[in-house]
């Protein structure tokens, strides 16, 4: 009949969809396509990194914060975190932060894979006028780690973080990491649970150094006039005049040690943890649960310590990891890369464009904006008797 012959209301729209929604094709790339062919410094191919992240859609983003957006990128072999910063950091302070990144290699630590600095050309209109302008990029590349933060567990398996084992090693890995990057002169700035993330076997890493800071040689703490760092976490010292030091890690160490031994709940005091605790461990052996208890013991001490008020009266990481019963004499010492040097030639710009009508387009350098405490003007090295 001629009403057999009339698509149903359903066909009709599936063929409209079909011709005016065209699926998007997500081109896949092997780890190695990332680097530049002539890359000797661990610096990536822009638009490979665009690709991965379907050009940082919104889809992608994983984790955000004050400084950058984290977006996964998806691999043929894998996956990765890319890490684009929201305004573009002077040149120095993004060369100090990769540098810092990348000389740092502790199973304890977020490995830094690569990065991306560079400028890209964009055609705009201005004035009515098409103008090219010069659009700058920082990107950082990680490993991705699928169990996400410490923070997201502590909220969603209650039953796991009970069991003081995984609570212990947790503990004893983010103090290595910290360890690790106090011995190498580098302060993190922003220790708390977000910036845990957990491996495939839970590992815990630490992760995010946006405001983290490499001390040079002779100087012991950093002034920094507008302050960032997370309330509750932050040391009195940093809260009150700016000065940060090695000291200010460790009371935010202390705090999320206190997070950790209660489960992301708070709690009155410290003896109602050790009961907590001491009532979770009554299933064990005598032997086992004093093994254990004397553990939780020393943990709150430990964080009781980290989170006095002067810094002084804190312990630094090798005191912690000796309560911990870790002989820090024995801890391999990685071997330094040396320092980037030439990311200059990384900051390249795309073949020029041309306007229409054929006229060479304006140049214009696109307007740098800085990331507040990375400014000179906001920060000075004093020069003080080591305090460690």
């Amino acid at each position: 009949s001629a009403l057999s012959q009339v698509p149903s209301a359903l066909a009709l729209r599936q063929q409209i969809s079909k011709h005016s929604m065209p699926r998007k094709v997500v081109k896949l790339h092997r780890l190695e396509d990332l680097f530049c062919e002539t890359s000797t410094d661990k610096s990536m191919k822009l638009q490979v990194l665009q690709d991965i992240t379907e050009n940082f859609s919104v889809d992608t983003v994983i984790g955000s914060g004050g400084f950058a957006v984290v977006h996964k990128g998806k691999l043929e072999d894998g996956c990765v975190a890319v890490k684009k910063f929201h305004e573009v950091l002077e040149y120095k302070s993004f060369e100090r932060e990769v540098d810092c990144l990348i000389r740092i290699k502790h199973q304890n630590i977020v490995r830094c894979i690569g990065y991306y600095a560079g400028e890209q050309k964009k055609m705009v209109m201005m004035d009515g006028k098409n103008l090219l302008v010069g659009v700058r990029h920082q990107l950082i590349c990680f490993e991705y780690l699928h169990n996400g933060s410490l923070r997201r567990n502590l909220d969603d398996d209650y039953h796991c973080w009970s069991q003081w084992n995984m609570c212990y090693d947790t503990i004893r890995g983010i103090c290595l990491g910290l360890h690790h990057l106090h011995e190498h002169r580098i302060l993190h700035g922003d220790i708390k649970p977000d910036n845990i993330l957990l491996g495939d076997d839970m590992t815990p890493k630490i992760a995010d150094f946006g405001l983290s800071r490499l001390l040079e040689q002779g100087k012991s703490r950093i002034l920094i006039e507008k302050k960032y760092g997370t309330q509750g976490y932050t040391a009195p010292e940093y809260t009150n005049n700016g000065e940060f030091t090695i000291k200010s890690d460790i009371y935010s160490l202390g705090v999320l040690i206190e997070n950790i031994l209660n489960n992301g709940q708070h709690t009155i005091s410290m003896d109602d943890t050790l009961g907590k605790w001491s009532g979770r461990l009554d299933q064990l052996d005598a032997s086992e649960k004093h093994t254990q208890l004397e553990q939780v013991r020393a943990c709150i001490d430990i964080s009781k310590r980290c989170r006095q008020h002067e810094p002084e009266s804190r312990p630094v990481t090798q005191d912690i990891l000796g309560s911990l019963g870790v002989d820090t004499s024995s801890l391999p010492v990685s071997v330094q890369p040396a320092s980037i040097t030439g990311m200059e030639s990384m900051v390249q710009a795309e073949p020029s464009l041309e306007g229409e009508t054929g006229r060479t387009s304006k140049m214009l350098q696109s307007e740098s904006l800085l990331i507040a405490n990375n400014k000179p003007r906001h920060w000075r090295w004093i020069s003080l008797p080591d305090s460690r």
